[in-house]
């Protein structure tokens, strides 16, 4: 059988820069190389080994490049990854065609300004050590991945990590648990364009209050794009899976808050192949140490987390312009050009002129018309906005419960 085909001078160009210049023993070079490329060790050592390491002075001073001897540190092979041995590279054949391709000599990577020397610090190895554990990626891997990076945008080692750091950071799914948590608000889906390139995209989120290491948290998992789909996934009985107050056992990722972020909201990453939800009450029973809808939304009014309308103005200036506020539902307010509904109007001792509460997406499509009473007093969890033609405020909500 043949060997895959192979770019033969990248190969070569990308060990010599991690055995000459990042100082990385054999044992850490092939795998990594063979995770990029998708070919065996067998193949791979076809091309590469001690013989392509280009001869070099013994160095006059310590090598600032070394490695931390710490097991959790030290990126050397797992178990599963057995330690390469060099095998020398097969007997050249009689005819000419067979003869391992020679590297052109442009084909070496000219400098591309790193800084020297390269200096690979406990940090450092400890955020690929870090980064490796969560996304399920060796740490070699990630080091061939630091090489590329460099290559490619012809940067220094410093810089090469924060592109890196912001390439992980938007793979990261957090800690895989198993949970169980009531749905507070559905936010979405909505269509927008994107400034960056102009094409289309769809948002979605949805808010969580959850049970997780003996302390009631909130959650947000973001539902954008293809992901959007999760908000209209339908159950046995053809209706729409997820709900309002309702509550679920799944499987999913987990993220701490930001500590420098205003909002210690956690994060939940829905996984494709794991993540299922089963309906297991709904917002009128307690289940697992979490409250009932109507329970938590009086804990939340008791801390004064429940606003008067009047409030609205502070809140736009706060980040983000999100809060809770309670009103009575005064009218229905329908679209001039279909008459579809597009929100209602909500009123209380606080304002003279109601406030204009839009409701859109799932919400709308699950609480529009006439399931919302006339006069009834609801709490609704909404974000703040401001006409810029008339400074008016409004709400638009992501979640609407009834308050008595």
């Amino acid at each position: 059988m043949s060997a895959p085909q192979l770019n033969v001078s990248a190969v070569i160009a990308d060990y010599q820069l991690m055995r000459g210049q990042l100082k990385l023993p054999d044992e850490t070079i092939i795998p990594a190389l063979c995770a990029k490329y998708g070919v065996t060790k067998e193949v791979l050592t076809q091309y590469v080994g001690e013989r392509t390491v280009p001869s070099q002075p013994p160095p006059q001073t310590p090598n600032v490049f070394t490695l931390p001897q710490s097991p959790v540190l030290n990126p050397t092979p797992t178990m599963t990854q057995p330690a390469y041995v060099p095998v020398a590279p097969p007997a050249p054949q009689s005819t000419p065609q067979q003869v391992v391709p020679q590297v052109p000599s442009q084909s070496a990577p000219p400098s591309v300004g790193i800084s020297p020397p390269l200096n690979m610090t406990p940090e450092v190895m400890n955020f690929l050590s870090d980064m490796s554990l969560k996304l399920n990626r060796s740490v070699p891997e990630l080091q061939a991945e630091l090489v590329k990076i460099i290559n490619e945008h012809r940067c220094s080692f410093q810089g090469a990590l924060h592109v890196l750091k912001s390439r992980l950071a938007s793979r990261s799914t957090g800690t895989e648990v198993d949970v169980v948590g009531r749905i507070i608000t559905i936010d979405g889906p909505r269509n927008f364009i994107r400034k960056k390139d102009q094409t289309k995209g769809v948002s979605g989120t949805i808010t969580w209050l959850l049970m997780y290491n003996g302390q009631l948290i909130t959650a947000n998992m973001p539902c954008w794009d293809e992901l959007s789909q999760i908000l209209h996934m339908k159950d046995q009985e053809g209706k729409n899976l997820l709900f309002w107050g309702y509550c679920y056992q799944f499987r999913a990722g987990i993220a701490p808050p930001n500590p420098k972020a205003a909002s210690q909201v956690y994060r939940l990453y829905f996984l494709p192949e794991k993540t299922r939800f089963t309906k297991i009450a709904d917002h009128r029973t307690s289940v697992q140490g979490l409250p009932t809808m109507d329970e938590f939304i009086k804990m939340v009014a008791q801390n004064g987390g429940v606003h008067k309308l009047d409030d609205a103005k502070q809140v736009l200036n706060e980040s983000p312009p999100e809060g809770i506020f309670a009103g009575y539902v005064g009218d229905r307010v329908y679209r001039r050009d279909d008459q579809s509904f597009a929100g209602i109007r909500l009123s209380d001792d606080s304002v003279e002129t109601p406030v204009m509460v839009w409701i859109s997406g799932r919400l709308a499509e699950d609480f529009g018309g006439d399931s919302i009473p006339i006069g009834a007093r609801v709490v609704v969890i909404a974000r703040v906005s401001q006409s810029t033609q008339t400074g008016d405020l409004a709400l638009n909500a992501v979640a609407i419960y009834s308050y008595e």
